[in-house]
């Protein structure tokens, strides 16, 4: 996954992640978890990206919706929690929060591997540090694109 952090400065963030699922009996909806680490770089030409940090664990629920088996949209929402770390050559950032994920992709493949790209909004509190840095809810945009496995 890849996307922005909006802060004072804008940055970006790239990670690997671990996602996994369970269908609630025979209905659309899902549980879902992932974590997600990686590092971050800053846009702002405000220095080379010196040490950073990113890392995400989020649980929630996903609905799956399939048009013909071999085509599914999916939708979701998870609650977790997020860590950023950027250290650059005239700034640090320290970020630490609460977030809300909304989630939706499509589900395209056989009947057990799948690709699935997608898009994530997130939503942030102030953060335990009580900086500043990203007072607007609406604080995170990332594009994502997986491989799954259904067994």
């Amino acid at each position: 996954m890849a996307g922005d952090s909006f802060g004072e400065d804008l940055a970006v963030f790239f990670a690997g992640s671990v996602d996994g699922g369970h269908q609630l009996g025979t209905t659309a909806m899902w549980l879902h978890a992932m974590v997600a680490e990686g590092g971050m770089g800053t846009l702002d030409g405000g220095g080379s990206t010196m040490s950073s940090s990113y890392f995400t664990i989020r649980a929630g629920a996903e609905a799956r919706w399939c048009m013909v088996p071999a085509l599914c949209t999916v939708g979701g929402l998870d609650l977790g929690f997020r860590h950023e770390h950027l250290i650059a050559a005239d700034e640090q950032i320290l970020d630490n929060r609460l977030i809300a994920v909304a989630r939706a992709g499509l589900d395209i493949g056989g009947a057990h591997f799948r690709f699935r790209p997608g898009i994530e909004i997130s939503f942030g509190s102030d953060g335990a540090d009580g900086g500043s840095l990203r007072p607007n809810i609406v604080d995170g945009l990332a594009l994502t694109a997986s491989v799954a496995y259904l067994w």
